[in-house]
């Protein structure tokens, strides 16, 4: 029986493995998906454990989701089903629930309301108590430990002694984004699946289903998005256009004196917090991306290309009037500054350097031309 994973986005080599894997019935006890957020990790562990309990046929292939196993699976409500993520011993029940009730609506983007949570060692014990007891109808289990990094090292060993000897018929799936943070035994006690960035047109398929939006503003958050269907559907979130205009102004605050421009560096960076920052810089990056491709394409192959579509009057026009602007030097400096901001170097300090070292640019440039 073939397994198709449709619900998947893009991914087609852990599509193609793990439906060799059911094809050939050469199913791992353990896997672990590994890749950057927004990935589909989390999504594909649910369509693997549709795919091991699917008892529907009606489109010749598993998952059918349709039958009451995939239905409860996908709702999060099948009893040989269960679903662990990090949270805090204090979470209410309520607060757990929600995070339950967002993966069912969007298990690209499901919440993680407390930072530094963990998975503890009670919740691995409440686990062996629950496998000691026998499945529903002596069918398969299927354990999802989403962010598997963030479970206490208690946690992580008594884990590891049900890796070692697991129970018939029960299938774990870890996910995570920072699998160097896993215990080597952990993982060499898995099967490893990694999960590549999202293609744009994948992306595209994606949003388009999302209510709200024109479609000009998903096919930007797409390009914008890293190929991470989380940041994707958060861009679309956020006020995207502003943050675009403030990366245009930023551009424009290279061409004004020194203290013009650092006064709307600070600005900025009291206006918005550092993820915000780091987002103008990224749409920034993009936006300069965007400018050599209309410097160095005809008009038709740059439309194809650019990230900033409803942008590329204005990008056309910063090229006419600022020939000697270099562009790579920029984009190298930009890259320099998103950097330092990961560092924790204050975003206002940033920013009133990186507008310095842009207009030193321009000004060289114009220098070697007059010269």
């Amino acid at each position: 029986m073939a397994v198709t994973f449709d619900n998947i986005l893009g991914q087609p080599h852990a599509k193609a493995f793990l439906n060799r894997a059911f094809v050939h019935r050469r199913i791992s006890h353990a896997y672990l998906f590994v890749g950057a957020e927004g990935t589909g990790k989390a999504a594909m562990a649910l369509e693997f454990a549709k795919a091991l309990l699917c008892t529907g046929t009606e489109k010749g292939s598993q998952p059918c989701q349709q039958c009451v196993d995939c239905r409860h699976i996908a709702e999060l409500n099948h009893q040989n089903l269960v679903f662990w993520f990090p949270h805090p011993k204090s979470a209410k029940e309520a607060d757990l629930q929600a995070v339950r009730a967002s993966m069912i609506e969007q298990p690209y983007a499901f919440k993680k309301p407390w930072p530094n949570a963990t998975i503890s060692i009670d919740t691995v014990r409440g686990l062996k108590r629950e496998l000691g007891l026998k499945s529903h109808q002596g069918r398969s289990r299927v354990i999802v430990i989403t962010d598997a990094h963030c479970m206490t090292a208690e946690a992580t060993n008594s884990l590891l002694k049900i890796l070692e000897e697991p129970p018939e018929q029960t299938y774990f799936v870890l996910t995570s984004d920072r699998s160097d943070q896993l215990l080597p035994t952990v993982i060499s006690r898995c099967q490893m699946l990694r999960f590549n960035q999202i293609g744009v047109a994948d992306l595209e398929d994606g949003l388009r289903v999302i209510d709200g939006h024109d479609d000009t503003l998903k096919r930007q958050a797409a390009r914008l998005a890293n190929g991470s269907m989380r940041r994707a559907l958060e861009l679309l979130d956020e006020d995207m256009l502003a943050l675009n205009g403030h990366a245009v102004e930023l551009m424009r605050a290279t061409f004004k004196s020194p203290s013009q421009s650092a006064i709307f560096a600070l600005e900025l960076a009291q206006k918005y917090d550092k993820a915000s920052i780091q987002q103008i810089l990224e749409n920034l990056l993009l936006w300069l991306r965007d400018a050599l491709l209309i410097l160095n394409l005809d008009a038709e192959q740059a439309k194809a290309h650019v990230t900033n579509e409803n942008e590329m009057e204005t990008i056309t026009r910063f090229v006419e009037r600022a020939p000697l602007f270099d562009f790579q030097q920029a984009i190298r400096e930009i890259e320099i500054s998103v950097e330092m901001i990961n560092r924790y170097v204050q975003p206002g300090l940033v920013l009133t350097v990186m507008l310095n070292k842009l207009r030193q640019f321009v000004q060289a440039r114009s220098a070697q031309h007059a010269a």
